[in-house]
Formats: structure tokens, sequence, C-alpha cells
């Protein structure tokens, strides 16, 4: 499961002619947005793609996070 924010910059990425999923022919991804606004973390040096993952691992707290930025 990927927030939309996530999809946004991999989408970037294509148009930038960089190799990356190609998230809607992946039948095991699953677009989930955020349902509480409040849990998505005000730190200014996360990513809004960061940032949302985050929150997503809070409404399900058995997930498995995977982040990108050190």
């Amino acid at each position: 499961m990927i927030p939309p924010a996530v999809l946004a910059e991999l989408e970037a990425g294509a148009r930038a002619n960089v190799t990356v999923p190609d998230v809607p022919t992946l039948p095991w991804v699953e677009v989930k947005t955020v349902q509480s606004r409040a849990l998505i973390p005000a730190v200014v040096d996360l990513g809004p793609g960061e940032a949302e993952v985050i929150a997503l691992g809070l409404e399900y707290p058995r997930s498995l996070l995977i982040l990108d930025d050190q």
C-alpha cells in the first residue's frame, strides 16, 4: 500500500525519465489515502511521500514501513 504522495513522486520520476515502478500495472500495490490528516507528521525535513507513509503506518499499526530517506 502506498499513499497518493508516493504515487505522485513516482509519476514525477517517470516524467523525468527515471526508471520507476508503473504502479497501475502492479496488482499487489494499492494506493490508499490517509484518513486522518492529523496523523501526518509536521516534520520539515520529510517529503510529503514519507510523511504520508508514516501516517498510513499509524492508521495500520501492523504495517512495515519502507522509507527511502536516510
